[in-house]
């Protein structure tokens, strides 16, 4: 029984990152052009490895770490141009 109410945690909790990044994006598409709010939004991925990387200490290959700067780059580029 107490792994039932383990995994509604872990639902609830989900649920509402969920509902939270939701917002910020359409709070960001309000605010910004959507041709600079998407690729950025697009870019989470990377944002997860690194995290991953810093945080859980994950073991990374050479072409992941590339592509996580790249994705870096291109929103360091997003940003400053326009």
């Amino acid at each position: 029984m107490a792994a039932v109410f383990k995994s509604c945690g872990s639902i609830v909790l989900t649920s509402l990152c969920v509902r939270q990044a939701t917002i910020g994006y359409l709070l960001a598409l309000a605010s910004g052009p959507a041709a600079l709010v998407v690729p950025l939004v697009a870019t989470s991925p990377a944002l997860a490895g690194l995290l991953g990387i810093m945080l859980l200490r994950e073991k990374t290959s050479t072409p992941q770490l590339v592509g996580i700067a790249l994705a870096l780059v291109g929103v360091v580029l997003l940003s400053t141009t326009g």
